[in-house]
């Protein structure tokens, strides 16, 4: 009877462990489940952003004039029927919002993503395609031109080819504000982009730039007084850059916006569009936009189309 018992006890302690074995092997033998985000509110790209009226202790600007904007506008040619029916593929490049961001209407990356991969996307002949955190090797293929607004996340020596190959084979690109973020590897950034972000100066307030003789700044007043935030004495000397707006700062003209060309291809660099109203002011728009169209080698009015979607503009 007792070895009866004991064998009955030793079967069920076998079969526990066995089981055990197996619900252990299957937990390590599983991919990592990553929560996925909440999805987020449809966006309706006819209207502004929904910023709140003080961010981060800063009052929005009051909109643009639509006479203001049109008259930057008029500096340059019409663009001829042909050139604005020819396909133009266009990837904009976002991430999560960074560590340190999370409050309301700055570094609001996935929302620039959604909207303007929208708002340019109605432009006739415009394929625009959203990417994450890093273009796909398709989208290098074949985009026109790449631009970047998030933190950077997953820059390092290995992403050094596909820069290169895409520049080589003329594509453009284009980096706003933090995405200029060097991470572990700012010599490499700077090489291609003019300059990186390493942890430098930088302020957050009312930024009067100052607009230099560019293709980019034709039409644009000699200066512009908006809140923002800028960086400088950044990583690199900026060597083969080209200044296209600079604040004054530490007693020296501190490059903003530039642009650059390396190998085949182009780049555009705008730091000061840290808050989401930026993005939706129609004259950074059209310096935006123009960087676009420059990168890709595209007439600079290419975009135009798009100024006013959803743009904080007012008559006249």
């Amino acid at each position: 009877m007792h070895a009866n018992l004991f064998m009955k006890i030793s079967t069920l302690i076998v079969i526990a462990a066995t089981l055990a074995f197996i619900n252990l092997s299957g937990v390590a033998e599983d991919p990592q489940v990553i929560p996925k985000p909440p999805a987020e509110a449809v966006v309706d790209v006819t209207k502004p952003w929904p910023s709140p009226e003080v961010v981060q202790g800063i009052k929005i600007p009051a909109p643009r004039s639509k006479k203001e904007v049109e008259a930057v506008r008029g500096a340059v040619p019409p663009i001829s029927p042909e050139e604005s029916q020819r396909p133009f593929r266009i990837v904009l490049c976002a991430a999560v919002k960074d560590a340190g961001h999370n409050g309301v209407g700055f570094h609001d990356y996935p929302i620039w993503r959604e909207r303007w991969t929208k708002i340019l996307g109605e432009v006739p002949g415009v394929t625009t395609e959203p990417a994450d955190q890093w273009p796909t090797a398709e989208q290098f293929r074949k985009a026109d031109v790449i631009a970047f607004f998030h933190n950077n996340p997953v820059w390092d020596a290995t992403k050094v080819p596909e820069l290169d190959a895409f520049l080589a084979r003329g594509g453009g690109l284009v980096f706003l504000h933090f995405s200029m973020n060097g991470n572990r590897e700012p010599k490499a950034l700077a090489e291609r982009i003019g300059r990186a972000w390493t942890g430098n100066k930088w302020l957050r307030g009312d930024v009067q730039l100052k607009y230099s003789p560019h293709e980019i700044t034709k039409g644009f007043p000699e200066s512009d007084i908006r809140p923002e935030e800028p960086y400088w004495n950044l990583f690199g000397d900026g060597q083969g850059t080209t200044t296209i707006a600079a604040m004054d700062a530490d007693g020296a003209a501190q490059p903003q916006v530039w642009s650059m060309e390396r190998g085949g291809g182009r780049v555009f660099v705008c730091i000061p569009c840290h808050f989401t109203w930026t993005h939706d002011d129609p004259l950074f728009r059209v310096l935006a936009y123009r960087g676009f169209c420059w990168s890709a080698k595209r007439p600079l009015n290419r975009l135009d189309a798009a100024i006013y979607t959803g743009a904080r503009v007012v008559e006249p």
